[in-house]
């Protein structure tokens, strides 16, 4: 092995942490597992207040949907989750008077609603029947008395 090699690798990695450290260890500590999808989105005032009173009630709807499953999957305060919202909406290109105007009413309901509850599929309710038996859960072997 030649040393120069190992040098060069490990100085290269430490400016890699310097220029991208910081990024790398924001993925670690927040995750986008809910990821960001408005079906009636709308991207200016004009076009939100040209709708229908059932349709911005529909696209309301949706928002404070989106910001209540936010709030408590990744536990954010709701200020936070109001600017995770208002950061995807600018993404998408919405513009900022509609953003400002949308921001409240995320907030709103991110203090408002509970949470929404779990969605339990089949295999997970096979699963608690099966635990339930305690010859299964010990397979015969003694069960001790700390274990209750």
């Amino acid at each position: 092995m030649n040393i120069g090699k190992i040098v060069a690798i490990v100085v290269i990695a430490f400016v890699a942490f310097i220029a991208f450290g910081d990024k790398v260890m924001n993925l670690y500590k927040h995750q986008d597992d809910l990821g960001f999808n408005l079906n009636n989105i709308t991207y200016t005032t004009d076009l939100y207040n040209a709708m229908d009173g059932s349709e911005q009630d529909a696209l309301l709807f949706e928002i404070e949907n989106l910001c209540v499953r936010k709030h408590y999957s990744d536990g954010l305060t709701c200020t936070d989750t109001s600017y995770w919202l208002a950061n995807n909406l600018r993404d998408e290109g919405v513009d900022n008077d509609l953003v400002m105007n949308l921001m409240p009413t995320c907030t709103e309901a991110c203090e408002t609603q509970a949470a929404p509850p779990p969605v339990v599929t089949e295999e997970q309710v096979e699963k608690k029947k099966k635990k339930s038996t305690g010859r299964q859960k010990y397979g015969g072997a003694t069960k001790w008395f700390w274990e209750d």
